[in-house]
């Protein structure tokens, strides 16, 4: 039965203005007042929902115990909320008929809060894409990072060698993958034994790069392919170390096109008399430990490689003795970082030497390191760490 909506008019006037009809079930142990109350504010009439019939026969369906409270206002105002899927519809008071009057921009809110969550969720969705296409391509990117520092490392031909009455050993460890640190040797003749000791600005795979090129003018012992050799009566003779590094300077500014200066520190050693000549551009100091265990830093410091066009370098040599050991680190080493903030500094680098310094050679630069990183504890190296050791003995 079909229950007509009026106005301030008669259900007559109602039903000639064509308002739309509705079925309205009322059901409760006091209907009588519920269904005068529905009367009173324009509704003609309505049907009684029985037990076991579907209420989603009607369109309103209140269901309540005892008699309705109504305002004097028309039903339309009055407002009616379903509550659930399939449950009964309830008249409000006036204080929740005022809520319910914001309830269409309360429902446009969340239904402009959800189409933003959707968008959120797509966008979420195309992270998660990127994330996993970066990850991807940062995975291979780190499998060649790996490759690179096994390449990189296998640039230090022969970490341990003999030549006539010395021995030298090298160490490089990069704080990254790759570094622009790298120590090397090259032999000259039978009796005299190349070294050198770089260490390129920045970090990274341009560093890197860099520092491998750089090696590369000085990775073998012919005069035609290592800039530290000139050719003598009988073959290959060493360079004055001071002019070569002069002539490095010029080669980095004038045609290697590069933002990078590098310090180095360029030397030959005649392993037969012990006889040390070299030149250090920007290096930390050389350092001669004597036999006694006496420490002296050796080279007057001098311009990094690649700032100043026509830069000045000094050869300095210094005769080793049977017992002594050369040492030449990077700035890495006197620069890590200690727990408390300090660095380590000149003196401590001192304490260190002087604990390693009667061990093998092969070990000494080994053990340094290990020793460094129980005093800075597990927080790592900041810079490269690269050194060469060499020692001499009469023995």
């Amino acid at each position: 039965m079909g229950i007509s909506l009026a106005g301030e008019n008669a259900v007559s006037e109602a039903d000639e203005e064509g308002v739309e009809s509705l079925r309205i079930a009322v059901t409760g142990s006091d209907m009588g007042p519920t269904l005068a109350a529905l009367a009173q504010v324009g509704f003609h009439r309505a049907d009684v929902l029985l037990t076991g019939t579907d209420p989603s026969d009607y369109d309103l369906v209140f269901a309540r115990q005892g008699a309705l409270t109504l305002t004097d206002e028309r039903l339309e105002n009055v407002c009616l909320m379903l509550v659930g899927s399939n449950a009964s519809y309830k008249p409000l008071t006036i204080d929740e008929h005022r809520l319910a009057q914001q309830l269409p921009a309360v429902l446009g809110l969340a239904s402009q809060m959800q189409e933003k969550l959707h968008r959120k969720q797509q966008t979420i969705q195309r992270l998660g894409a990127a994330l996993a296409d970066t990850r991807e391509t940062h995975a291979s990117i780190d499998g060649d990072l790996v490759e690179a520092k096994k390449l990189q490392q296998s640039l230090l031909r022969d970490r341990g060698i003999s030549h006539g009455k010395a021995e030298l050993a090298l160490f490089l460890q990069s704080s990254g993958h790759v570094g622009g640190d790298l120590v090397g040797h090259f032999p000259i003749d039978d009796r005299h034994l190349g070294f050198f000791a770089i260490d390129v600005s920045g970090h990274g795979i341009t560093s890197a790069l860099m520092a491998a090129r750089l090696a590369g003018y000085l990775s073998t012992g012919s005069a035609q392919a290592n800039i530290a050799l000139a050719d003598g009566p009988k073959g290959p003779v060493p360079r004055d170390p001071a002019e070569v590094v002069a002539e490095f300077n010029a080669l980095v500014l004038e045609e290697l096109e590069t933002e990078h200066y590098f310090t180095l520190l360029l030397g030959h050693m005649d392993t037969q008399t012990g006889r040390v000549a070299a030149s250090q551009a920007g290096h930390p100091h050389p350092i001669l430990i004597r036999a006694d265990g006496s420490q002296h830093d050796l080279g007057s410091g001098g311009l990094p490689v690649g700032l100043i066009p026509g830069a000045d370098y000094e050869t300095f040599q210094v005769n080793m003795m049977s017992g002594d050991r050369l040492i030449i680190l990077s700035d890495g080493f006197i620069e890590a970082e200690l727990p408390d903030g300090r660095l380590l500094g000149e003196d401590g680098l001192a304490k260190l030497l002087t604990e390693t310094r009667s061990l093998p050679v092969h070990r000494t630069l080994d053990t340094l390191v290990w020793r460094l990183s129980q005093i800075c504890g597990d927080a790592g190296f900041a810079d490269d760490l690269s050194g060469v050791v060499i020692s001499f003995s009469d023995d």
